[in-house]
């Protein structure tokens, strides 16, 4: 929502998906595709990196002073930057966990964002940014168990 209202009335180009429906279905250049999700993917590790640098002093004091761990050990603290599927979950329904909600959100974001949508003032207009933070707010908690 934030990185929305500081972008501007972008379309919500902060995710690769979304960013690449838009190329195919909405008429944006195919020509900003590769630098846009250029963008996006650094962005994403310029975000992780201040927040370890953030967090260092709480990783230490969690998991022991320069320990750092993956699942399943008992002081993991790598889900805090990345996903981890849960052990039950076939790689089929690790897939569909990715495309489903990948075409929900960009199936919403395009409603959101269609002039013609009466459900919607004017291209979601200042409720954009809200509307789509709990886009992703129900994607995360209808999703988010097997797979992060």
């Amino acid at each position: 929502m934030m990185g929305i209202y500081i972008a501007g009335d972008s379309g919500a180009y902060l995710n690769p998906a979304v960013t690449f429906a838009n190329c195919l279905f909405r008429g944006l250049p195919w020509r900003q595709l590769p630098i846009t999700i250029l963008a996006q993917f650094l962005g994403a590790f310029v975000g992780t990196g201040l927040i370890y640098a953030n967090y260092i002093p709480s990783i230490d004091n969690f998991s022991g002073h320069g320990v750092r761990a993956v699942a399943p050990a008992p002081q993991a603290t790598a889900s805090i930057f990345a996903t981890y599927p849960q052990t039950f979950v076939p790689p089929a329904s690790q897939i569909f966990s990715i495309i489903i909600p990948s075409a929900i959100i960009s199936t919403v974001i395009s409603a959101l964002k269609d002039d013609y949508n009466n459900g919607v003032s004017k291209a979601g207009g200042n409720f954009f940014p809200l509307l789509t933070f709990f886009l992703f707010y129900g994607i995360a908690i209808a999703f988010g168990f097997e797979t992060g």
